[in-house]
C-alpha cells in the first residue's frame, strides 16, 4: 500500500532572521526566474523586503523551506492633514510546486488578522487577482490617465528647466517638497532614502530624477524605464506642477521613448488643468495596479473627521459610523444609509473611475 508522504507545514508567521536569504530566493525565483538578473526583488521593493521588516514578511514553510510569501508594510497616509494607518501588501507568491494548496489564501487571511490587531484602517494590495477579490479587495480611487506622445512635445518646451538624476545630496530638499503634497504617505528618512534609490515604494523598479529651474530644486519624477513598446510610466511626482510638466520632454531623451504614461489623482486639479491645456486628453481609471479593502471602518472615519468637518461643518460631529458583519451604517440626524459589502464601502469612500459611488449615495435626504 502506497502512503503519501507527510509534510510538515509551518505558518503563516513572520520570517526569522536566518530565513531571510531563503525567502528572498523564493520571491526572486517566482517573480524574476531562477537566474534572478539584477535588480532583484529586494532592490526593487526594499521598503517591504528588508531585515527590519521580518515580522511583516509572512511565510508558510514546508519541511523547513519557505514555499509561500506575503509582504506587509505598515505605515501612514496623510489626506489633507488627516492621518490614516495603511497596510500595503505586495510580493505575494507561492513556489510553483506548491500552488493549489490554498497557501496564498491563508497568508492573505493572516495578513488581514494582523492588520486588524495592529489597528490598521486600510489595506492597499499590489495587484488585482481573484485571490484579492475573494477577500473583498476591489479597484477604486479615481485617477486620470494621460498619454503623452513624442508628437506632443512641442507644447512641453521650457528652456529654463533641467532634469538630472537623483543624488544623495537632494534627499532633504525632496522630503521638504513631498511634505507639501496634500495626499501622501508618511515616510521616515530611511524609507525615503530606500524609495529614492529604488525610484518608488512600489514594485516597479523606477528611477528618480530631480527637476531644477535656475539651480533651484522644484520637484522630482520617479519614472519606470520602458519595458516594451518604447513607453515609460511616471510612477510618482511631487513639487511645482509647471516645472514638472516642463521637464517631461527631457524624459523622452533620457530613455529614448516614444510615449509617456502619467496617472494623475482626481484631486490634483492643477496637473490635470496644465496637461489638458497642452492638448493632452485623459481617460478616467481606477488607481492602476492596486486593489483596496477597508479594515477598520469606524476607525478610518474617525481619523478622517477633520477632513469631513472642513466639508460639512458642525454636521460632522453628528455623523455616526457602525459596522455589523458585512453591513456598514452611516447615520445623521435620524437618517441612515446602509452599505452592504466591503466592495460597495470602498467605492463609496474612495470613489471609482465611473463614479458608481453616486448610485449608493441617497438622492434626497440629509445624508446626500
Amino acid at each position: 500500500m502506497n502512503r503519501k508522504r507527510a509534510y510538515k507545514v509551518e505558518g503563516p508567521r513572520g520570517t526569522m532572521r536566518e530565513e531571510f536569504g531563503r525567502v528572498m530566493k523564493l520571491v526572486d525565483s517566482v517573480f524574476r526566474g531562477d537566474k534572478c538578473p539584477s535588480p532583484s526583488k529586494q532592490e526593487l521593493y526594499s521598503i517591504l523586503l528588508n531585515r527590519d521588516n521580518l515580522e511583516n514578511m509572512r511565510v508558510i514553510l514546508v519541511d523547513g523551506e519557505p514555499v509561500s510569501h506575503l509582504g506587509i508594510h505598515e505605515g501612514e497616509m496623510i489626506i489633507y492633514g488627516s492621518r490614516i494607518k495603511v497596510g500595503s501588501i505586495g510580493s505575494v507568491c507561492t513556489h510553483p510546486e506548491y500552488r493549489g494548496r490554498g497557501y496564498a489564501t491563508r497568508l492573505l487571511e493572516d495578513a488581514v488578522r494582523k492588520l486588524e490587531a495592529d489597528g490598521v484602517d486600510l489595506m492597499l494590495v499590489s495587484g488585482d487577482r481573484n485571490l484579492y477579490r475573494r477577500a473583498g479587495c476591489v479597484p477604486a480611487s479615481r485617477m486620470y490617465h494621460f498619454r503623452i506622445g513624442r508628437e506632443d512635445l512641442r507644447g512641453f518646451i521650457d528652456q529654463n528647466v533641467e532634469l538630472i538624476p537623483y543624488e544623495e545630496e537632494h534627499v532633504r530638499q525632496i522630503i521638504t517638497i513631498y511634505e507639501r503634497e496634500p495626499v501622501r504617505f508618511h515616510r521616515s528618512l530611511e524609507e525615503f532614502r530606500r524609495m529614492l534609490i529604488s525610484g518608488s515604494d512600489r514594485n516597479v523598479g523606477a528611477e528618480t530624477s530631480v527637476v531644477l529651474r535656475g539651480g533651484d530644486l522644484l520637484g522630482y519624477l520617479a519614472v519606470q524605464p520602458p519595458v516594451d513598446a518604447r513607453v515609460s510610466n511616471v510612477i510618482e511626482y511631487a513639487g511645482d506642477r509647471h516645472a514638472i510638466v516642463g521637464a517631461m520632454r527631457y524624459v523622452f531623451d533620457m530613455y529614448g521613448i516614444d510615449g509617456l504614461n502619467l496617472y494623475v489623482p482626481f484631486h490634483d486639479g492643477e496637473m490635470i488643468h496644465l496637461l489638458r491645456r497642452k492638448g493632452i486628453s485623459s481617460t478616467p481609471i481606477n488607481m492602476p495596479g492596486y486593489t483596496i479593502k477597508i479594515i477598520n471602518f469606524s476607525g478610518l472615519m474617525e481619523r478622517l473627521h477633520p477632513y469631513i468637518e472642513e466639508r460639512l461643518g458642525e454636521k460632522a460631529d453628528s455623523l455616526e459610523f457602525h459596522q455589523k458583519g458585512d453591513e456598514y451604517r452611516i447615520r445623521l440626524s435620524g437618517e441612515e444609509l446602509t452599505v452592504r459589502g466591503s466592495a460597495e464601502l470602498v467605492h463609496l469612500v474612495f470613489g471609482t473611475h465611473d463614479e458608481r459611488e453616486k448610485e449608493i449615495i441617497p438622492r434626497t435626504n440629509t445624508l446626500k
